[in-house]
């Protein structure tokens, strides 16, 4: 039917590559293609690939955040990993 793409770009755990998978199981029980592109390919594997799912690096900002405190919204966040240039 469709290939889908999910995304899990921000966040450092595993918090939302688990929920992604189990969306991505529920896609292809319903015949669809899910294809992942994660933050972290170290867990990728682990959660994703033993599903038999493709999965692919997302885009990742290396650069170290301007500051040492927590980030007051989500504009901040995602400025943090590299949406710095309206």
């Amino acid at each position: 039917m469709a290939k889908v793409l999910l995304a899990w770009e921000l966040g450092a755990n595993l918090g939302h590559l688990g929920p992604l998978s189990i969306l991505g199981r529920e896609l292809a029980a319903r015949g669809h293609e899910p294809v992942f592109a994660v933050r972290d390919l170290r867990h990728a594997d682990q959660l994703v690939g033993r599903h038999g799912f493709r999965y692919l690096q997302a885009p990742l900002w290396q650069q170290p955040a301007d500051s040492n405190s927590p980030p007051v919204s989500y504009s901040e966040i995602l400025q943090r990993v590299g949406f710095l240039d309206p």
